[in-house]
């Protein structure tokens, strides 16, 4: 027995068998360059100067952070403006995952209220990823009935330690409201 020649495939098989090929390579190139995440350095803006808690906040999530994605994290303080520097900074760059940003909620939520005109916006700029800390009052202590003092506040145990934010920030401006 001979082998039946086939047919040559109609220019609507060709099209198809095109389209099909076509698709296919498309579904497989996101696979083929796809990026895995980290491949390069993270870098952390911690929106205040260096020393203050959400600085050594940074500082100590960024070792662990390290060593579970096996990449360098960089610490990069960039204080001002009530944190609105560091965030500006983290807004304008590139939305790829290798910048993130250390800071309190009050540039987020009291900043837009406080700044007539911000560079960016922290709802719509900036996506939140983990809540870091909360701070909590030790329930030994009595809270002071107004912070404007000098020396130690009126009503507390003597164990507190109570110290004054800087001017201008958000926690000085809203207990001097």
């Amino acid at each position: 027995m001979t082998p039946r020649p086939t047919a040559a495939p109609s220019p609507s098989h060709r099209r198809l068998l095109l389209a099909l090929a076509l698709a296919g390579t498309a579904l497989c190139a996101p696979a083929v360059h796809a990026d895995t995440w980290p491949s390069k350095p993270i870098k952390v803006i911690v929106n205040f100067p260096a020393g203050g808690a959400a600085d050594q906040l940074a500082r100590a999530v960024s070792q662990p952070l390290q060593e579970a994605l096996k990449q360098p994290v960089v610490i990069e303080n960039r204080g001002g403006a009530n944190g609105n520097v560091g965030g500006e900074a983290v807004a304008r760059a590139a939305a790829d995952g290798y910048t993130l940003l250390m800071s309190s909620g009050g540039m987020v939520s009291v900043n837009p209220h406080l700044y007539a005109r911000m560079s960016f916006d922290p709802a719509k700029d900036l996506v939140p990823v983990a809540a870091a800390a909360r701070a909590l009052r030790s329930p030994r202590c009595r809270r002071p009935k107004g912070m404007a003092y000098l020396g130690k506040p009126r009503g507390t145990c003597g164990r507190c330690k109570i110290c004054w934010p800087a001017r201008s920030t958000t926690p000085s401006t809203l207990a001097s409201a």
